[in-house]
């Protein structure tokens, strides 16, 4: 990280930071040798009534930090073969070793000479390994965290689901929590085949009362009865044309239509593989029968890493999905194809820039809110773009108090910690965490937006008239907006007031588009190059090579988190990060025209492809040739670092209203923070399913 970051020195590895949840504030922060994969602060370890946070990470990196003050209970030591190793994900789980302190389960990846996975129990108390076991296959390994499943019996099953990025080796296993404390799976059952790389979702969908199992496989949604553990329903997606279809994202419960079963919000990456997508296409998937609920389920030309959560109101078929989708300012649902270019370190494409590769564009990620009396793709709550000047003002001080005077006498502070925070011992899970999530202060001087603007619906669909709500969604921050629908201003809302909402322009035309335009027809049939020519060709690519200013794109790598609201605010709040990186440099795509280019070279020069080396030579210097035309050079570009980057903590207040037109009607809200059912993502988390309605 701190060749990301050149402009600070060390500690940039990673760590683990606690805000106050009122303020922004910092209250403690506790730096880490390696980047950190995940975070468990779900239990009190050291008994002192305050929930104390276990993290995992990269290099093998795993420890117990106390949740009042970030010092350290136990830390693994550092392996020798630190580069080889990869905790992805860490949770506490119930006492296995009898003394009476929650003890921790890890999923565990190791690269030395070939990838394996393993399983890891440990103390919870001290951090010694208590067993450790190898998954089944020889080529799996695990990159989602593992879920206690509990049937009927009380015997806790973990789940748990292996893989492989470069394959289709893997699949979902089940194995008593009893035999992992002997380190012996042996005896676990393969539920299915087929890589799984999300973690599996535990929802009661046959109504049985216990959880079933979720799991996603390359591009099918696959539903487990939670006892027999035999399928009940599978989804398979389809795409609009020849391309393949993958989900990377574990679905998203809640309900959606108007029935007793929660349904799945899913996301579909469209492409060849990890992560060469053209598009992402989200739909509504039924509970009962795995058929999609959307007509025209929306198309994003970006992909999203996150998942979503939910937002439960009352009554039927009134929860709402808060999702992440990413687009290319411009071409917002192109479907266009791209590869990228032979060689291309598989390390650097996650990192590039694709929107400024494929469309001379800019990447834009929003948060939306949808249910099914809000037409697709929804509300939009967030966007990176109309955010631009908060998430670049390289800000290091602590937020402002902006509540003051408003927050009120009455107002206390709500302890998290509960007496059990295992779903098959307590009556909730809770996580400490999601109360030490900041404020941002209030900007003024924005970036102009994108034409779409923030916490404003669109049209509401006609067959349901008994809900059009007025969304008077208020941000805790105290530039007025005014809110479209009720023609109100809340003092301590929004960020919108006087924005224009033309697409923010690109700082730099490292590609320009005018090379191409002004080549003409000689794009597509120019011929090949003599030597000279060639040699000519490169000398004016190196001149227009030069130093370029490292682009930023915006990240969304973990999911949003709902929260109890501050003091006398209605409605629930939700918190959520977002960080800018620098893409990488030297990545270049070929577009579809390109390929059209190559091929009309290689036509022209009568080489048989049975000469392979003659033919790789003829193809490599179409290729060249044909970049150069769209104005990309082959040639390495040297980047500078052109501004610090940062990350931006949100805390936003989410609140509705409506308008009743009979006397029978009820204005559907938002359930109390202890009755959500799908509040956040996390180990120990399970859909708590609704009995009631009202």
């Amino acid at each position: 990280m701190c060749k990301s970051f050149p402009q600070k020195g060390p500690p940039c590895f990673g760590g683990v930071l606690a805000l106050d949840g009122e303020t922004g504030n910092t209250i403690w922060q506790h730096w880490t040798r390696r980047i950190v994969l995940s975070i468990d602060c779900s239990t009190d370890i050291n008994n002192d009534k305050i929930n104390d946070c276990l993290y995992s990470g990269m290099g093998g990196m795993l420890g117990i930090v106390q949740g009042k003050d970030g010092t350290p209970i136990w830390e693994l030591p550092k392996p020798g073969y630190e580069e080889t190793v990869d905790v992805y994900f860490a949770q506490f789980v119930e006492d296995v070793d009898g003394d009476d302190v929650p003890d921790v389960l890890a999923s565990h990846t190791s690269s030395e000479n070939i990838l394996h996975g393993h399983l890891l129990l440990l103390s919870g108390k001290t951090g010694h390994t208590l067993s450790f076991a190898n998954t089944p296959g020889e080529k799996e390994f695990i990159l989602s965290s593992p879920q206690i499943l509990v049937p009927p019996d009380s015997q806790n099953i973990v789940v748990f689901a292996t893989g492989n990025v470069d394959s289709d080796e893997g699949g979902l296993y089940a194995v008593p929590l009893f035999h992992l404390t002997a380190a012996n799976i042996s005896e676990n059952r393969k539920i299915t085949k087929g890589a799984i790389l999300a973690p599996p979702v535990l929802v009661d969908l046959s109504g049985d009362g216990t959880e079933d199992i979720v799991v996603t496989s390359d591009n099918k949604v696959i539903v487990l009865d939670g006892i027999t553990l035999k399928e009940i329903w599978n989804s398979t997606s389809l795409s609009l044309n020849t391309d393949s279809m993958q989900l990377l994202n574990s679905p998203t419960p809640g309900y959606f239509n108007d029935d007793d079963v929660p349904d799945l919000l899913v996301t579909y990456l469209a492409g060849n593989t990890f992560p060469e997508y053209y598009y992402s296409q989200t739909t509504v998937l039924d509970g009962k029968t795995g058929h999609s609920l959307l007509d025209s389920p929306p198309i994003h030309s970006g992909i999203v890493d996150a998942p979503g959560i939910t937002l439960s109101y009352t009554g039927i078929g009134n929860d709402v999905f808060l999702f992440w989708v990413a687009v290319c300012t411009g071409h917002e649902d192109s479907q266009e194809k791209f590869s990228f270019l032979k060689g291309t370190d598989l390390k650097l494409k996650p990192k590039a820039d694709l929107c400024k590769l494929r469309f001379n564009s800019s990447l834009e990620m929003k948060l939306y809110a949808l249910n099914q009396h809000i037409e697709p793709p929804g509300m939009l709550l967030y966007s990176t773009v109309a955010r631009w000047s908060i998430e670049h003002n390289n800000s290091n001080l602590d937020t402002e108090n902006l509540y003051g005077s408003r927050m009120g006498s009455s107002w206390s502070r709500t302890s998290l910690h509960g007496t059990s925070n295992f779903h098959h011992k307590g009556d909730s899970v809770q996580h400490l965490k999601s109360s030490h999530l900041p404020l941002y202060p209030s900007q003024t001087n924005y970036q102009q937006a994108s034409q779409e603007s923030e916490l404003h619906p669109t049209n509401s669909f006609e067959r349901h008239p008994n809900y059009k709500h007025s969304h008077n969604w208020r941000p805790q921050e105290p530039v007025e907006v005014l809110d479209r629908l009720g023609e109100r201003r809340y003092p301590n809302s929004g960020l919108y007031d006087g924005l224009s909402f033309d697409t923010i322009p690109d700082s730099e035309n490292i590609y320009p588009q005018e090379v191409e335009e002004n080549l003409g027809d000689s794009y597509k049939l120019h011929l090949n190059p003599g030597r000279d020519e060639r040699a000519n060709l490169k000398i004016k690519m190196k001149r227009n090579t030069k130093k370029q200013s490292s682009q930023s794109i915006p990240r969304i790598v973990s999911p949003a988190t709902l929260v109890p609201p501050l003091g006398t605010s209605k409605g629930i709040d939700i918190v959520f990060a977002s960080h800018w990186l620098p893409a990488a440099a030297n990545v270049k795509v070929k577009l579809p025209k390109d390929e059209d280019c190559i091929n009309e070279k290689i036509k022209q020069t009568p080489v048989s492809p049975d000469n392979k080396q003659l033919f790789d030579e003829i193809e490599a210097i179409a290729e060249e040739e044909c970049l150069f035309y769209r104005g990309v050079s082959r040639l390495p570009i040297e980047t500078i670092s052109k501004e610090p980057l940062q990350l931006t903590v949100y805390r936003l207040n989410l609140d509705c209203s409506c308008e009743l037109k009979q006397s029978n009607e009820e204005c559907t809200r938002a359930l109390p923070f202890h009755h959500q059912s799908w509040p956040n993502r996390g180990s120990n988390v399970y859909f708590k399913k609704r009995y009631s309605f009202i």
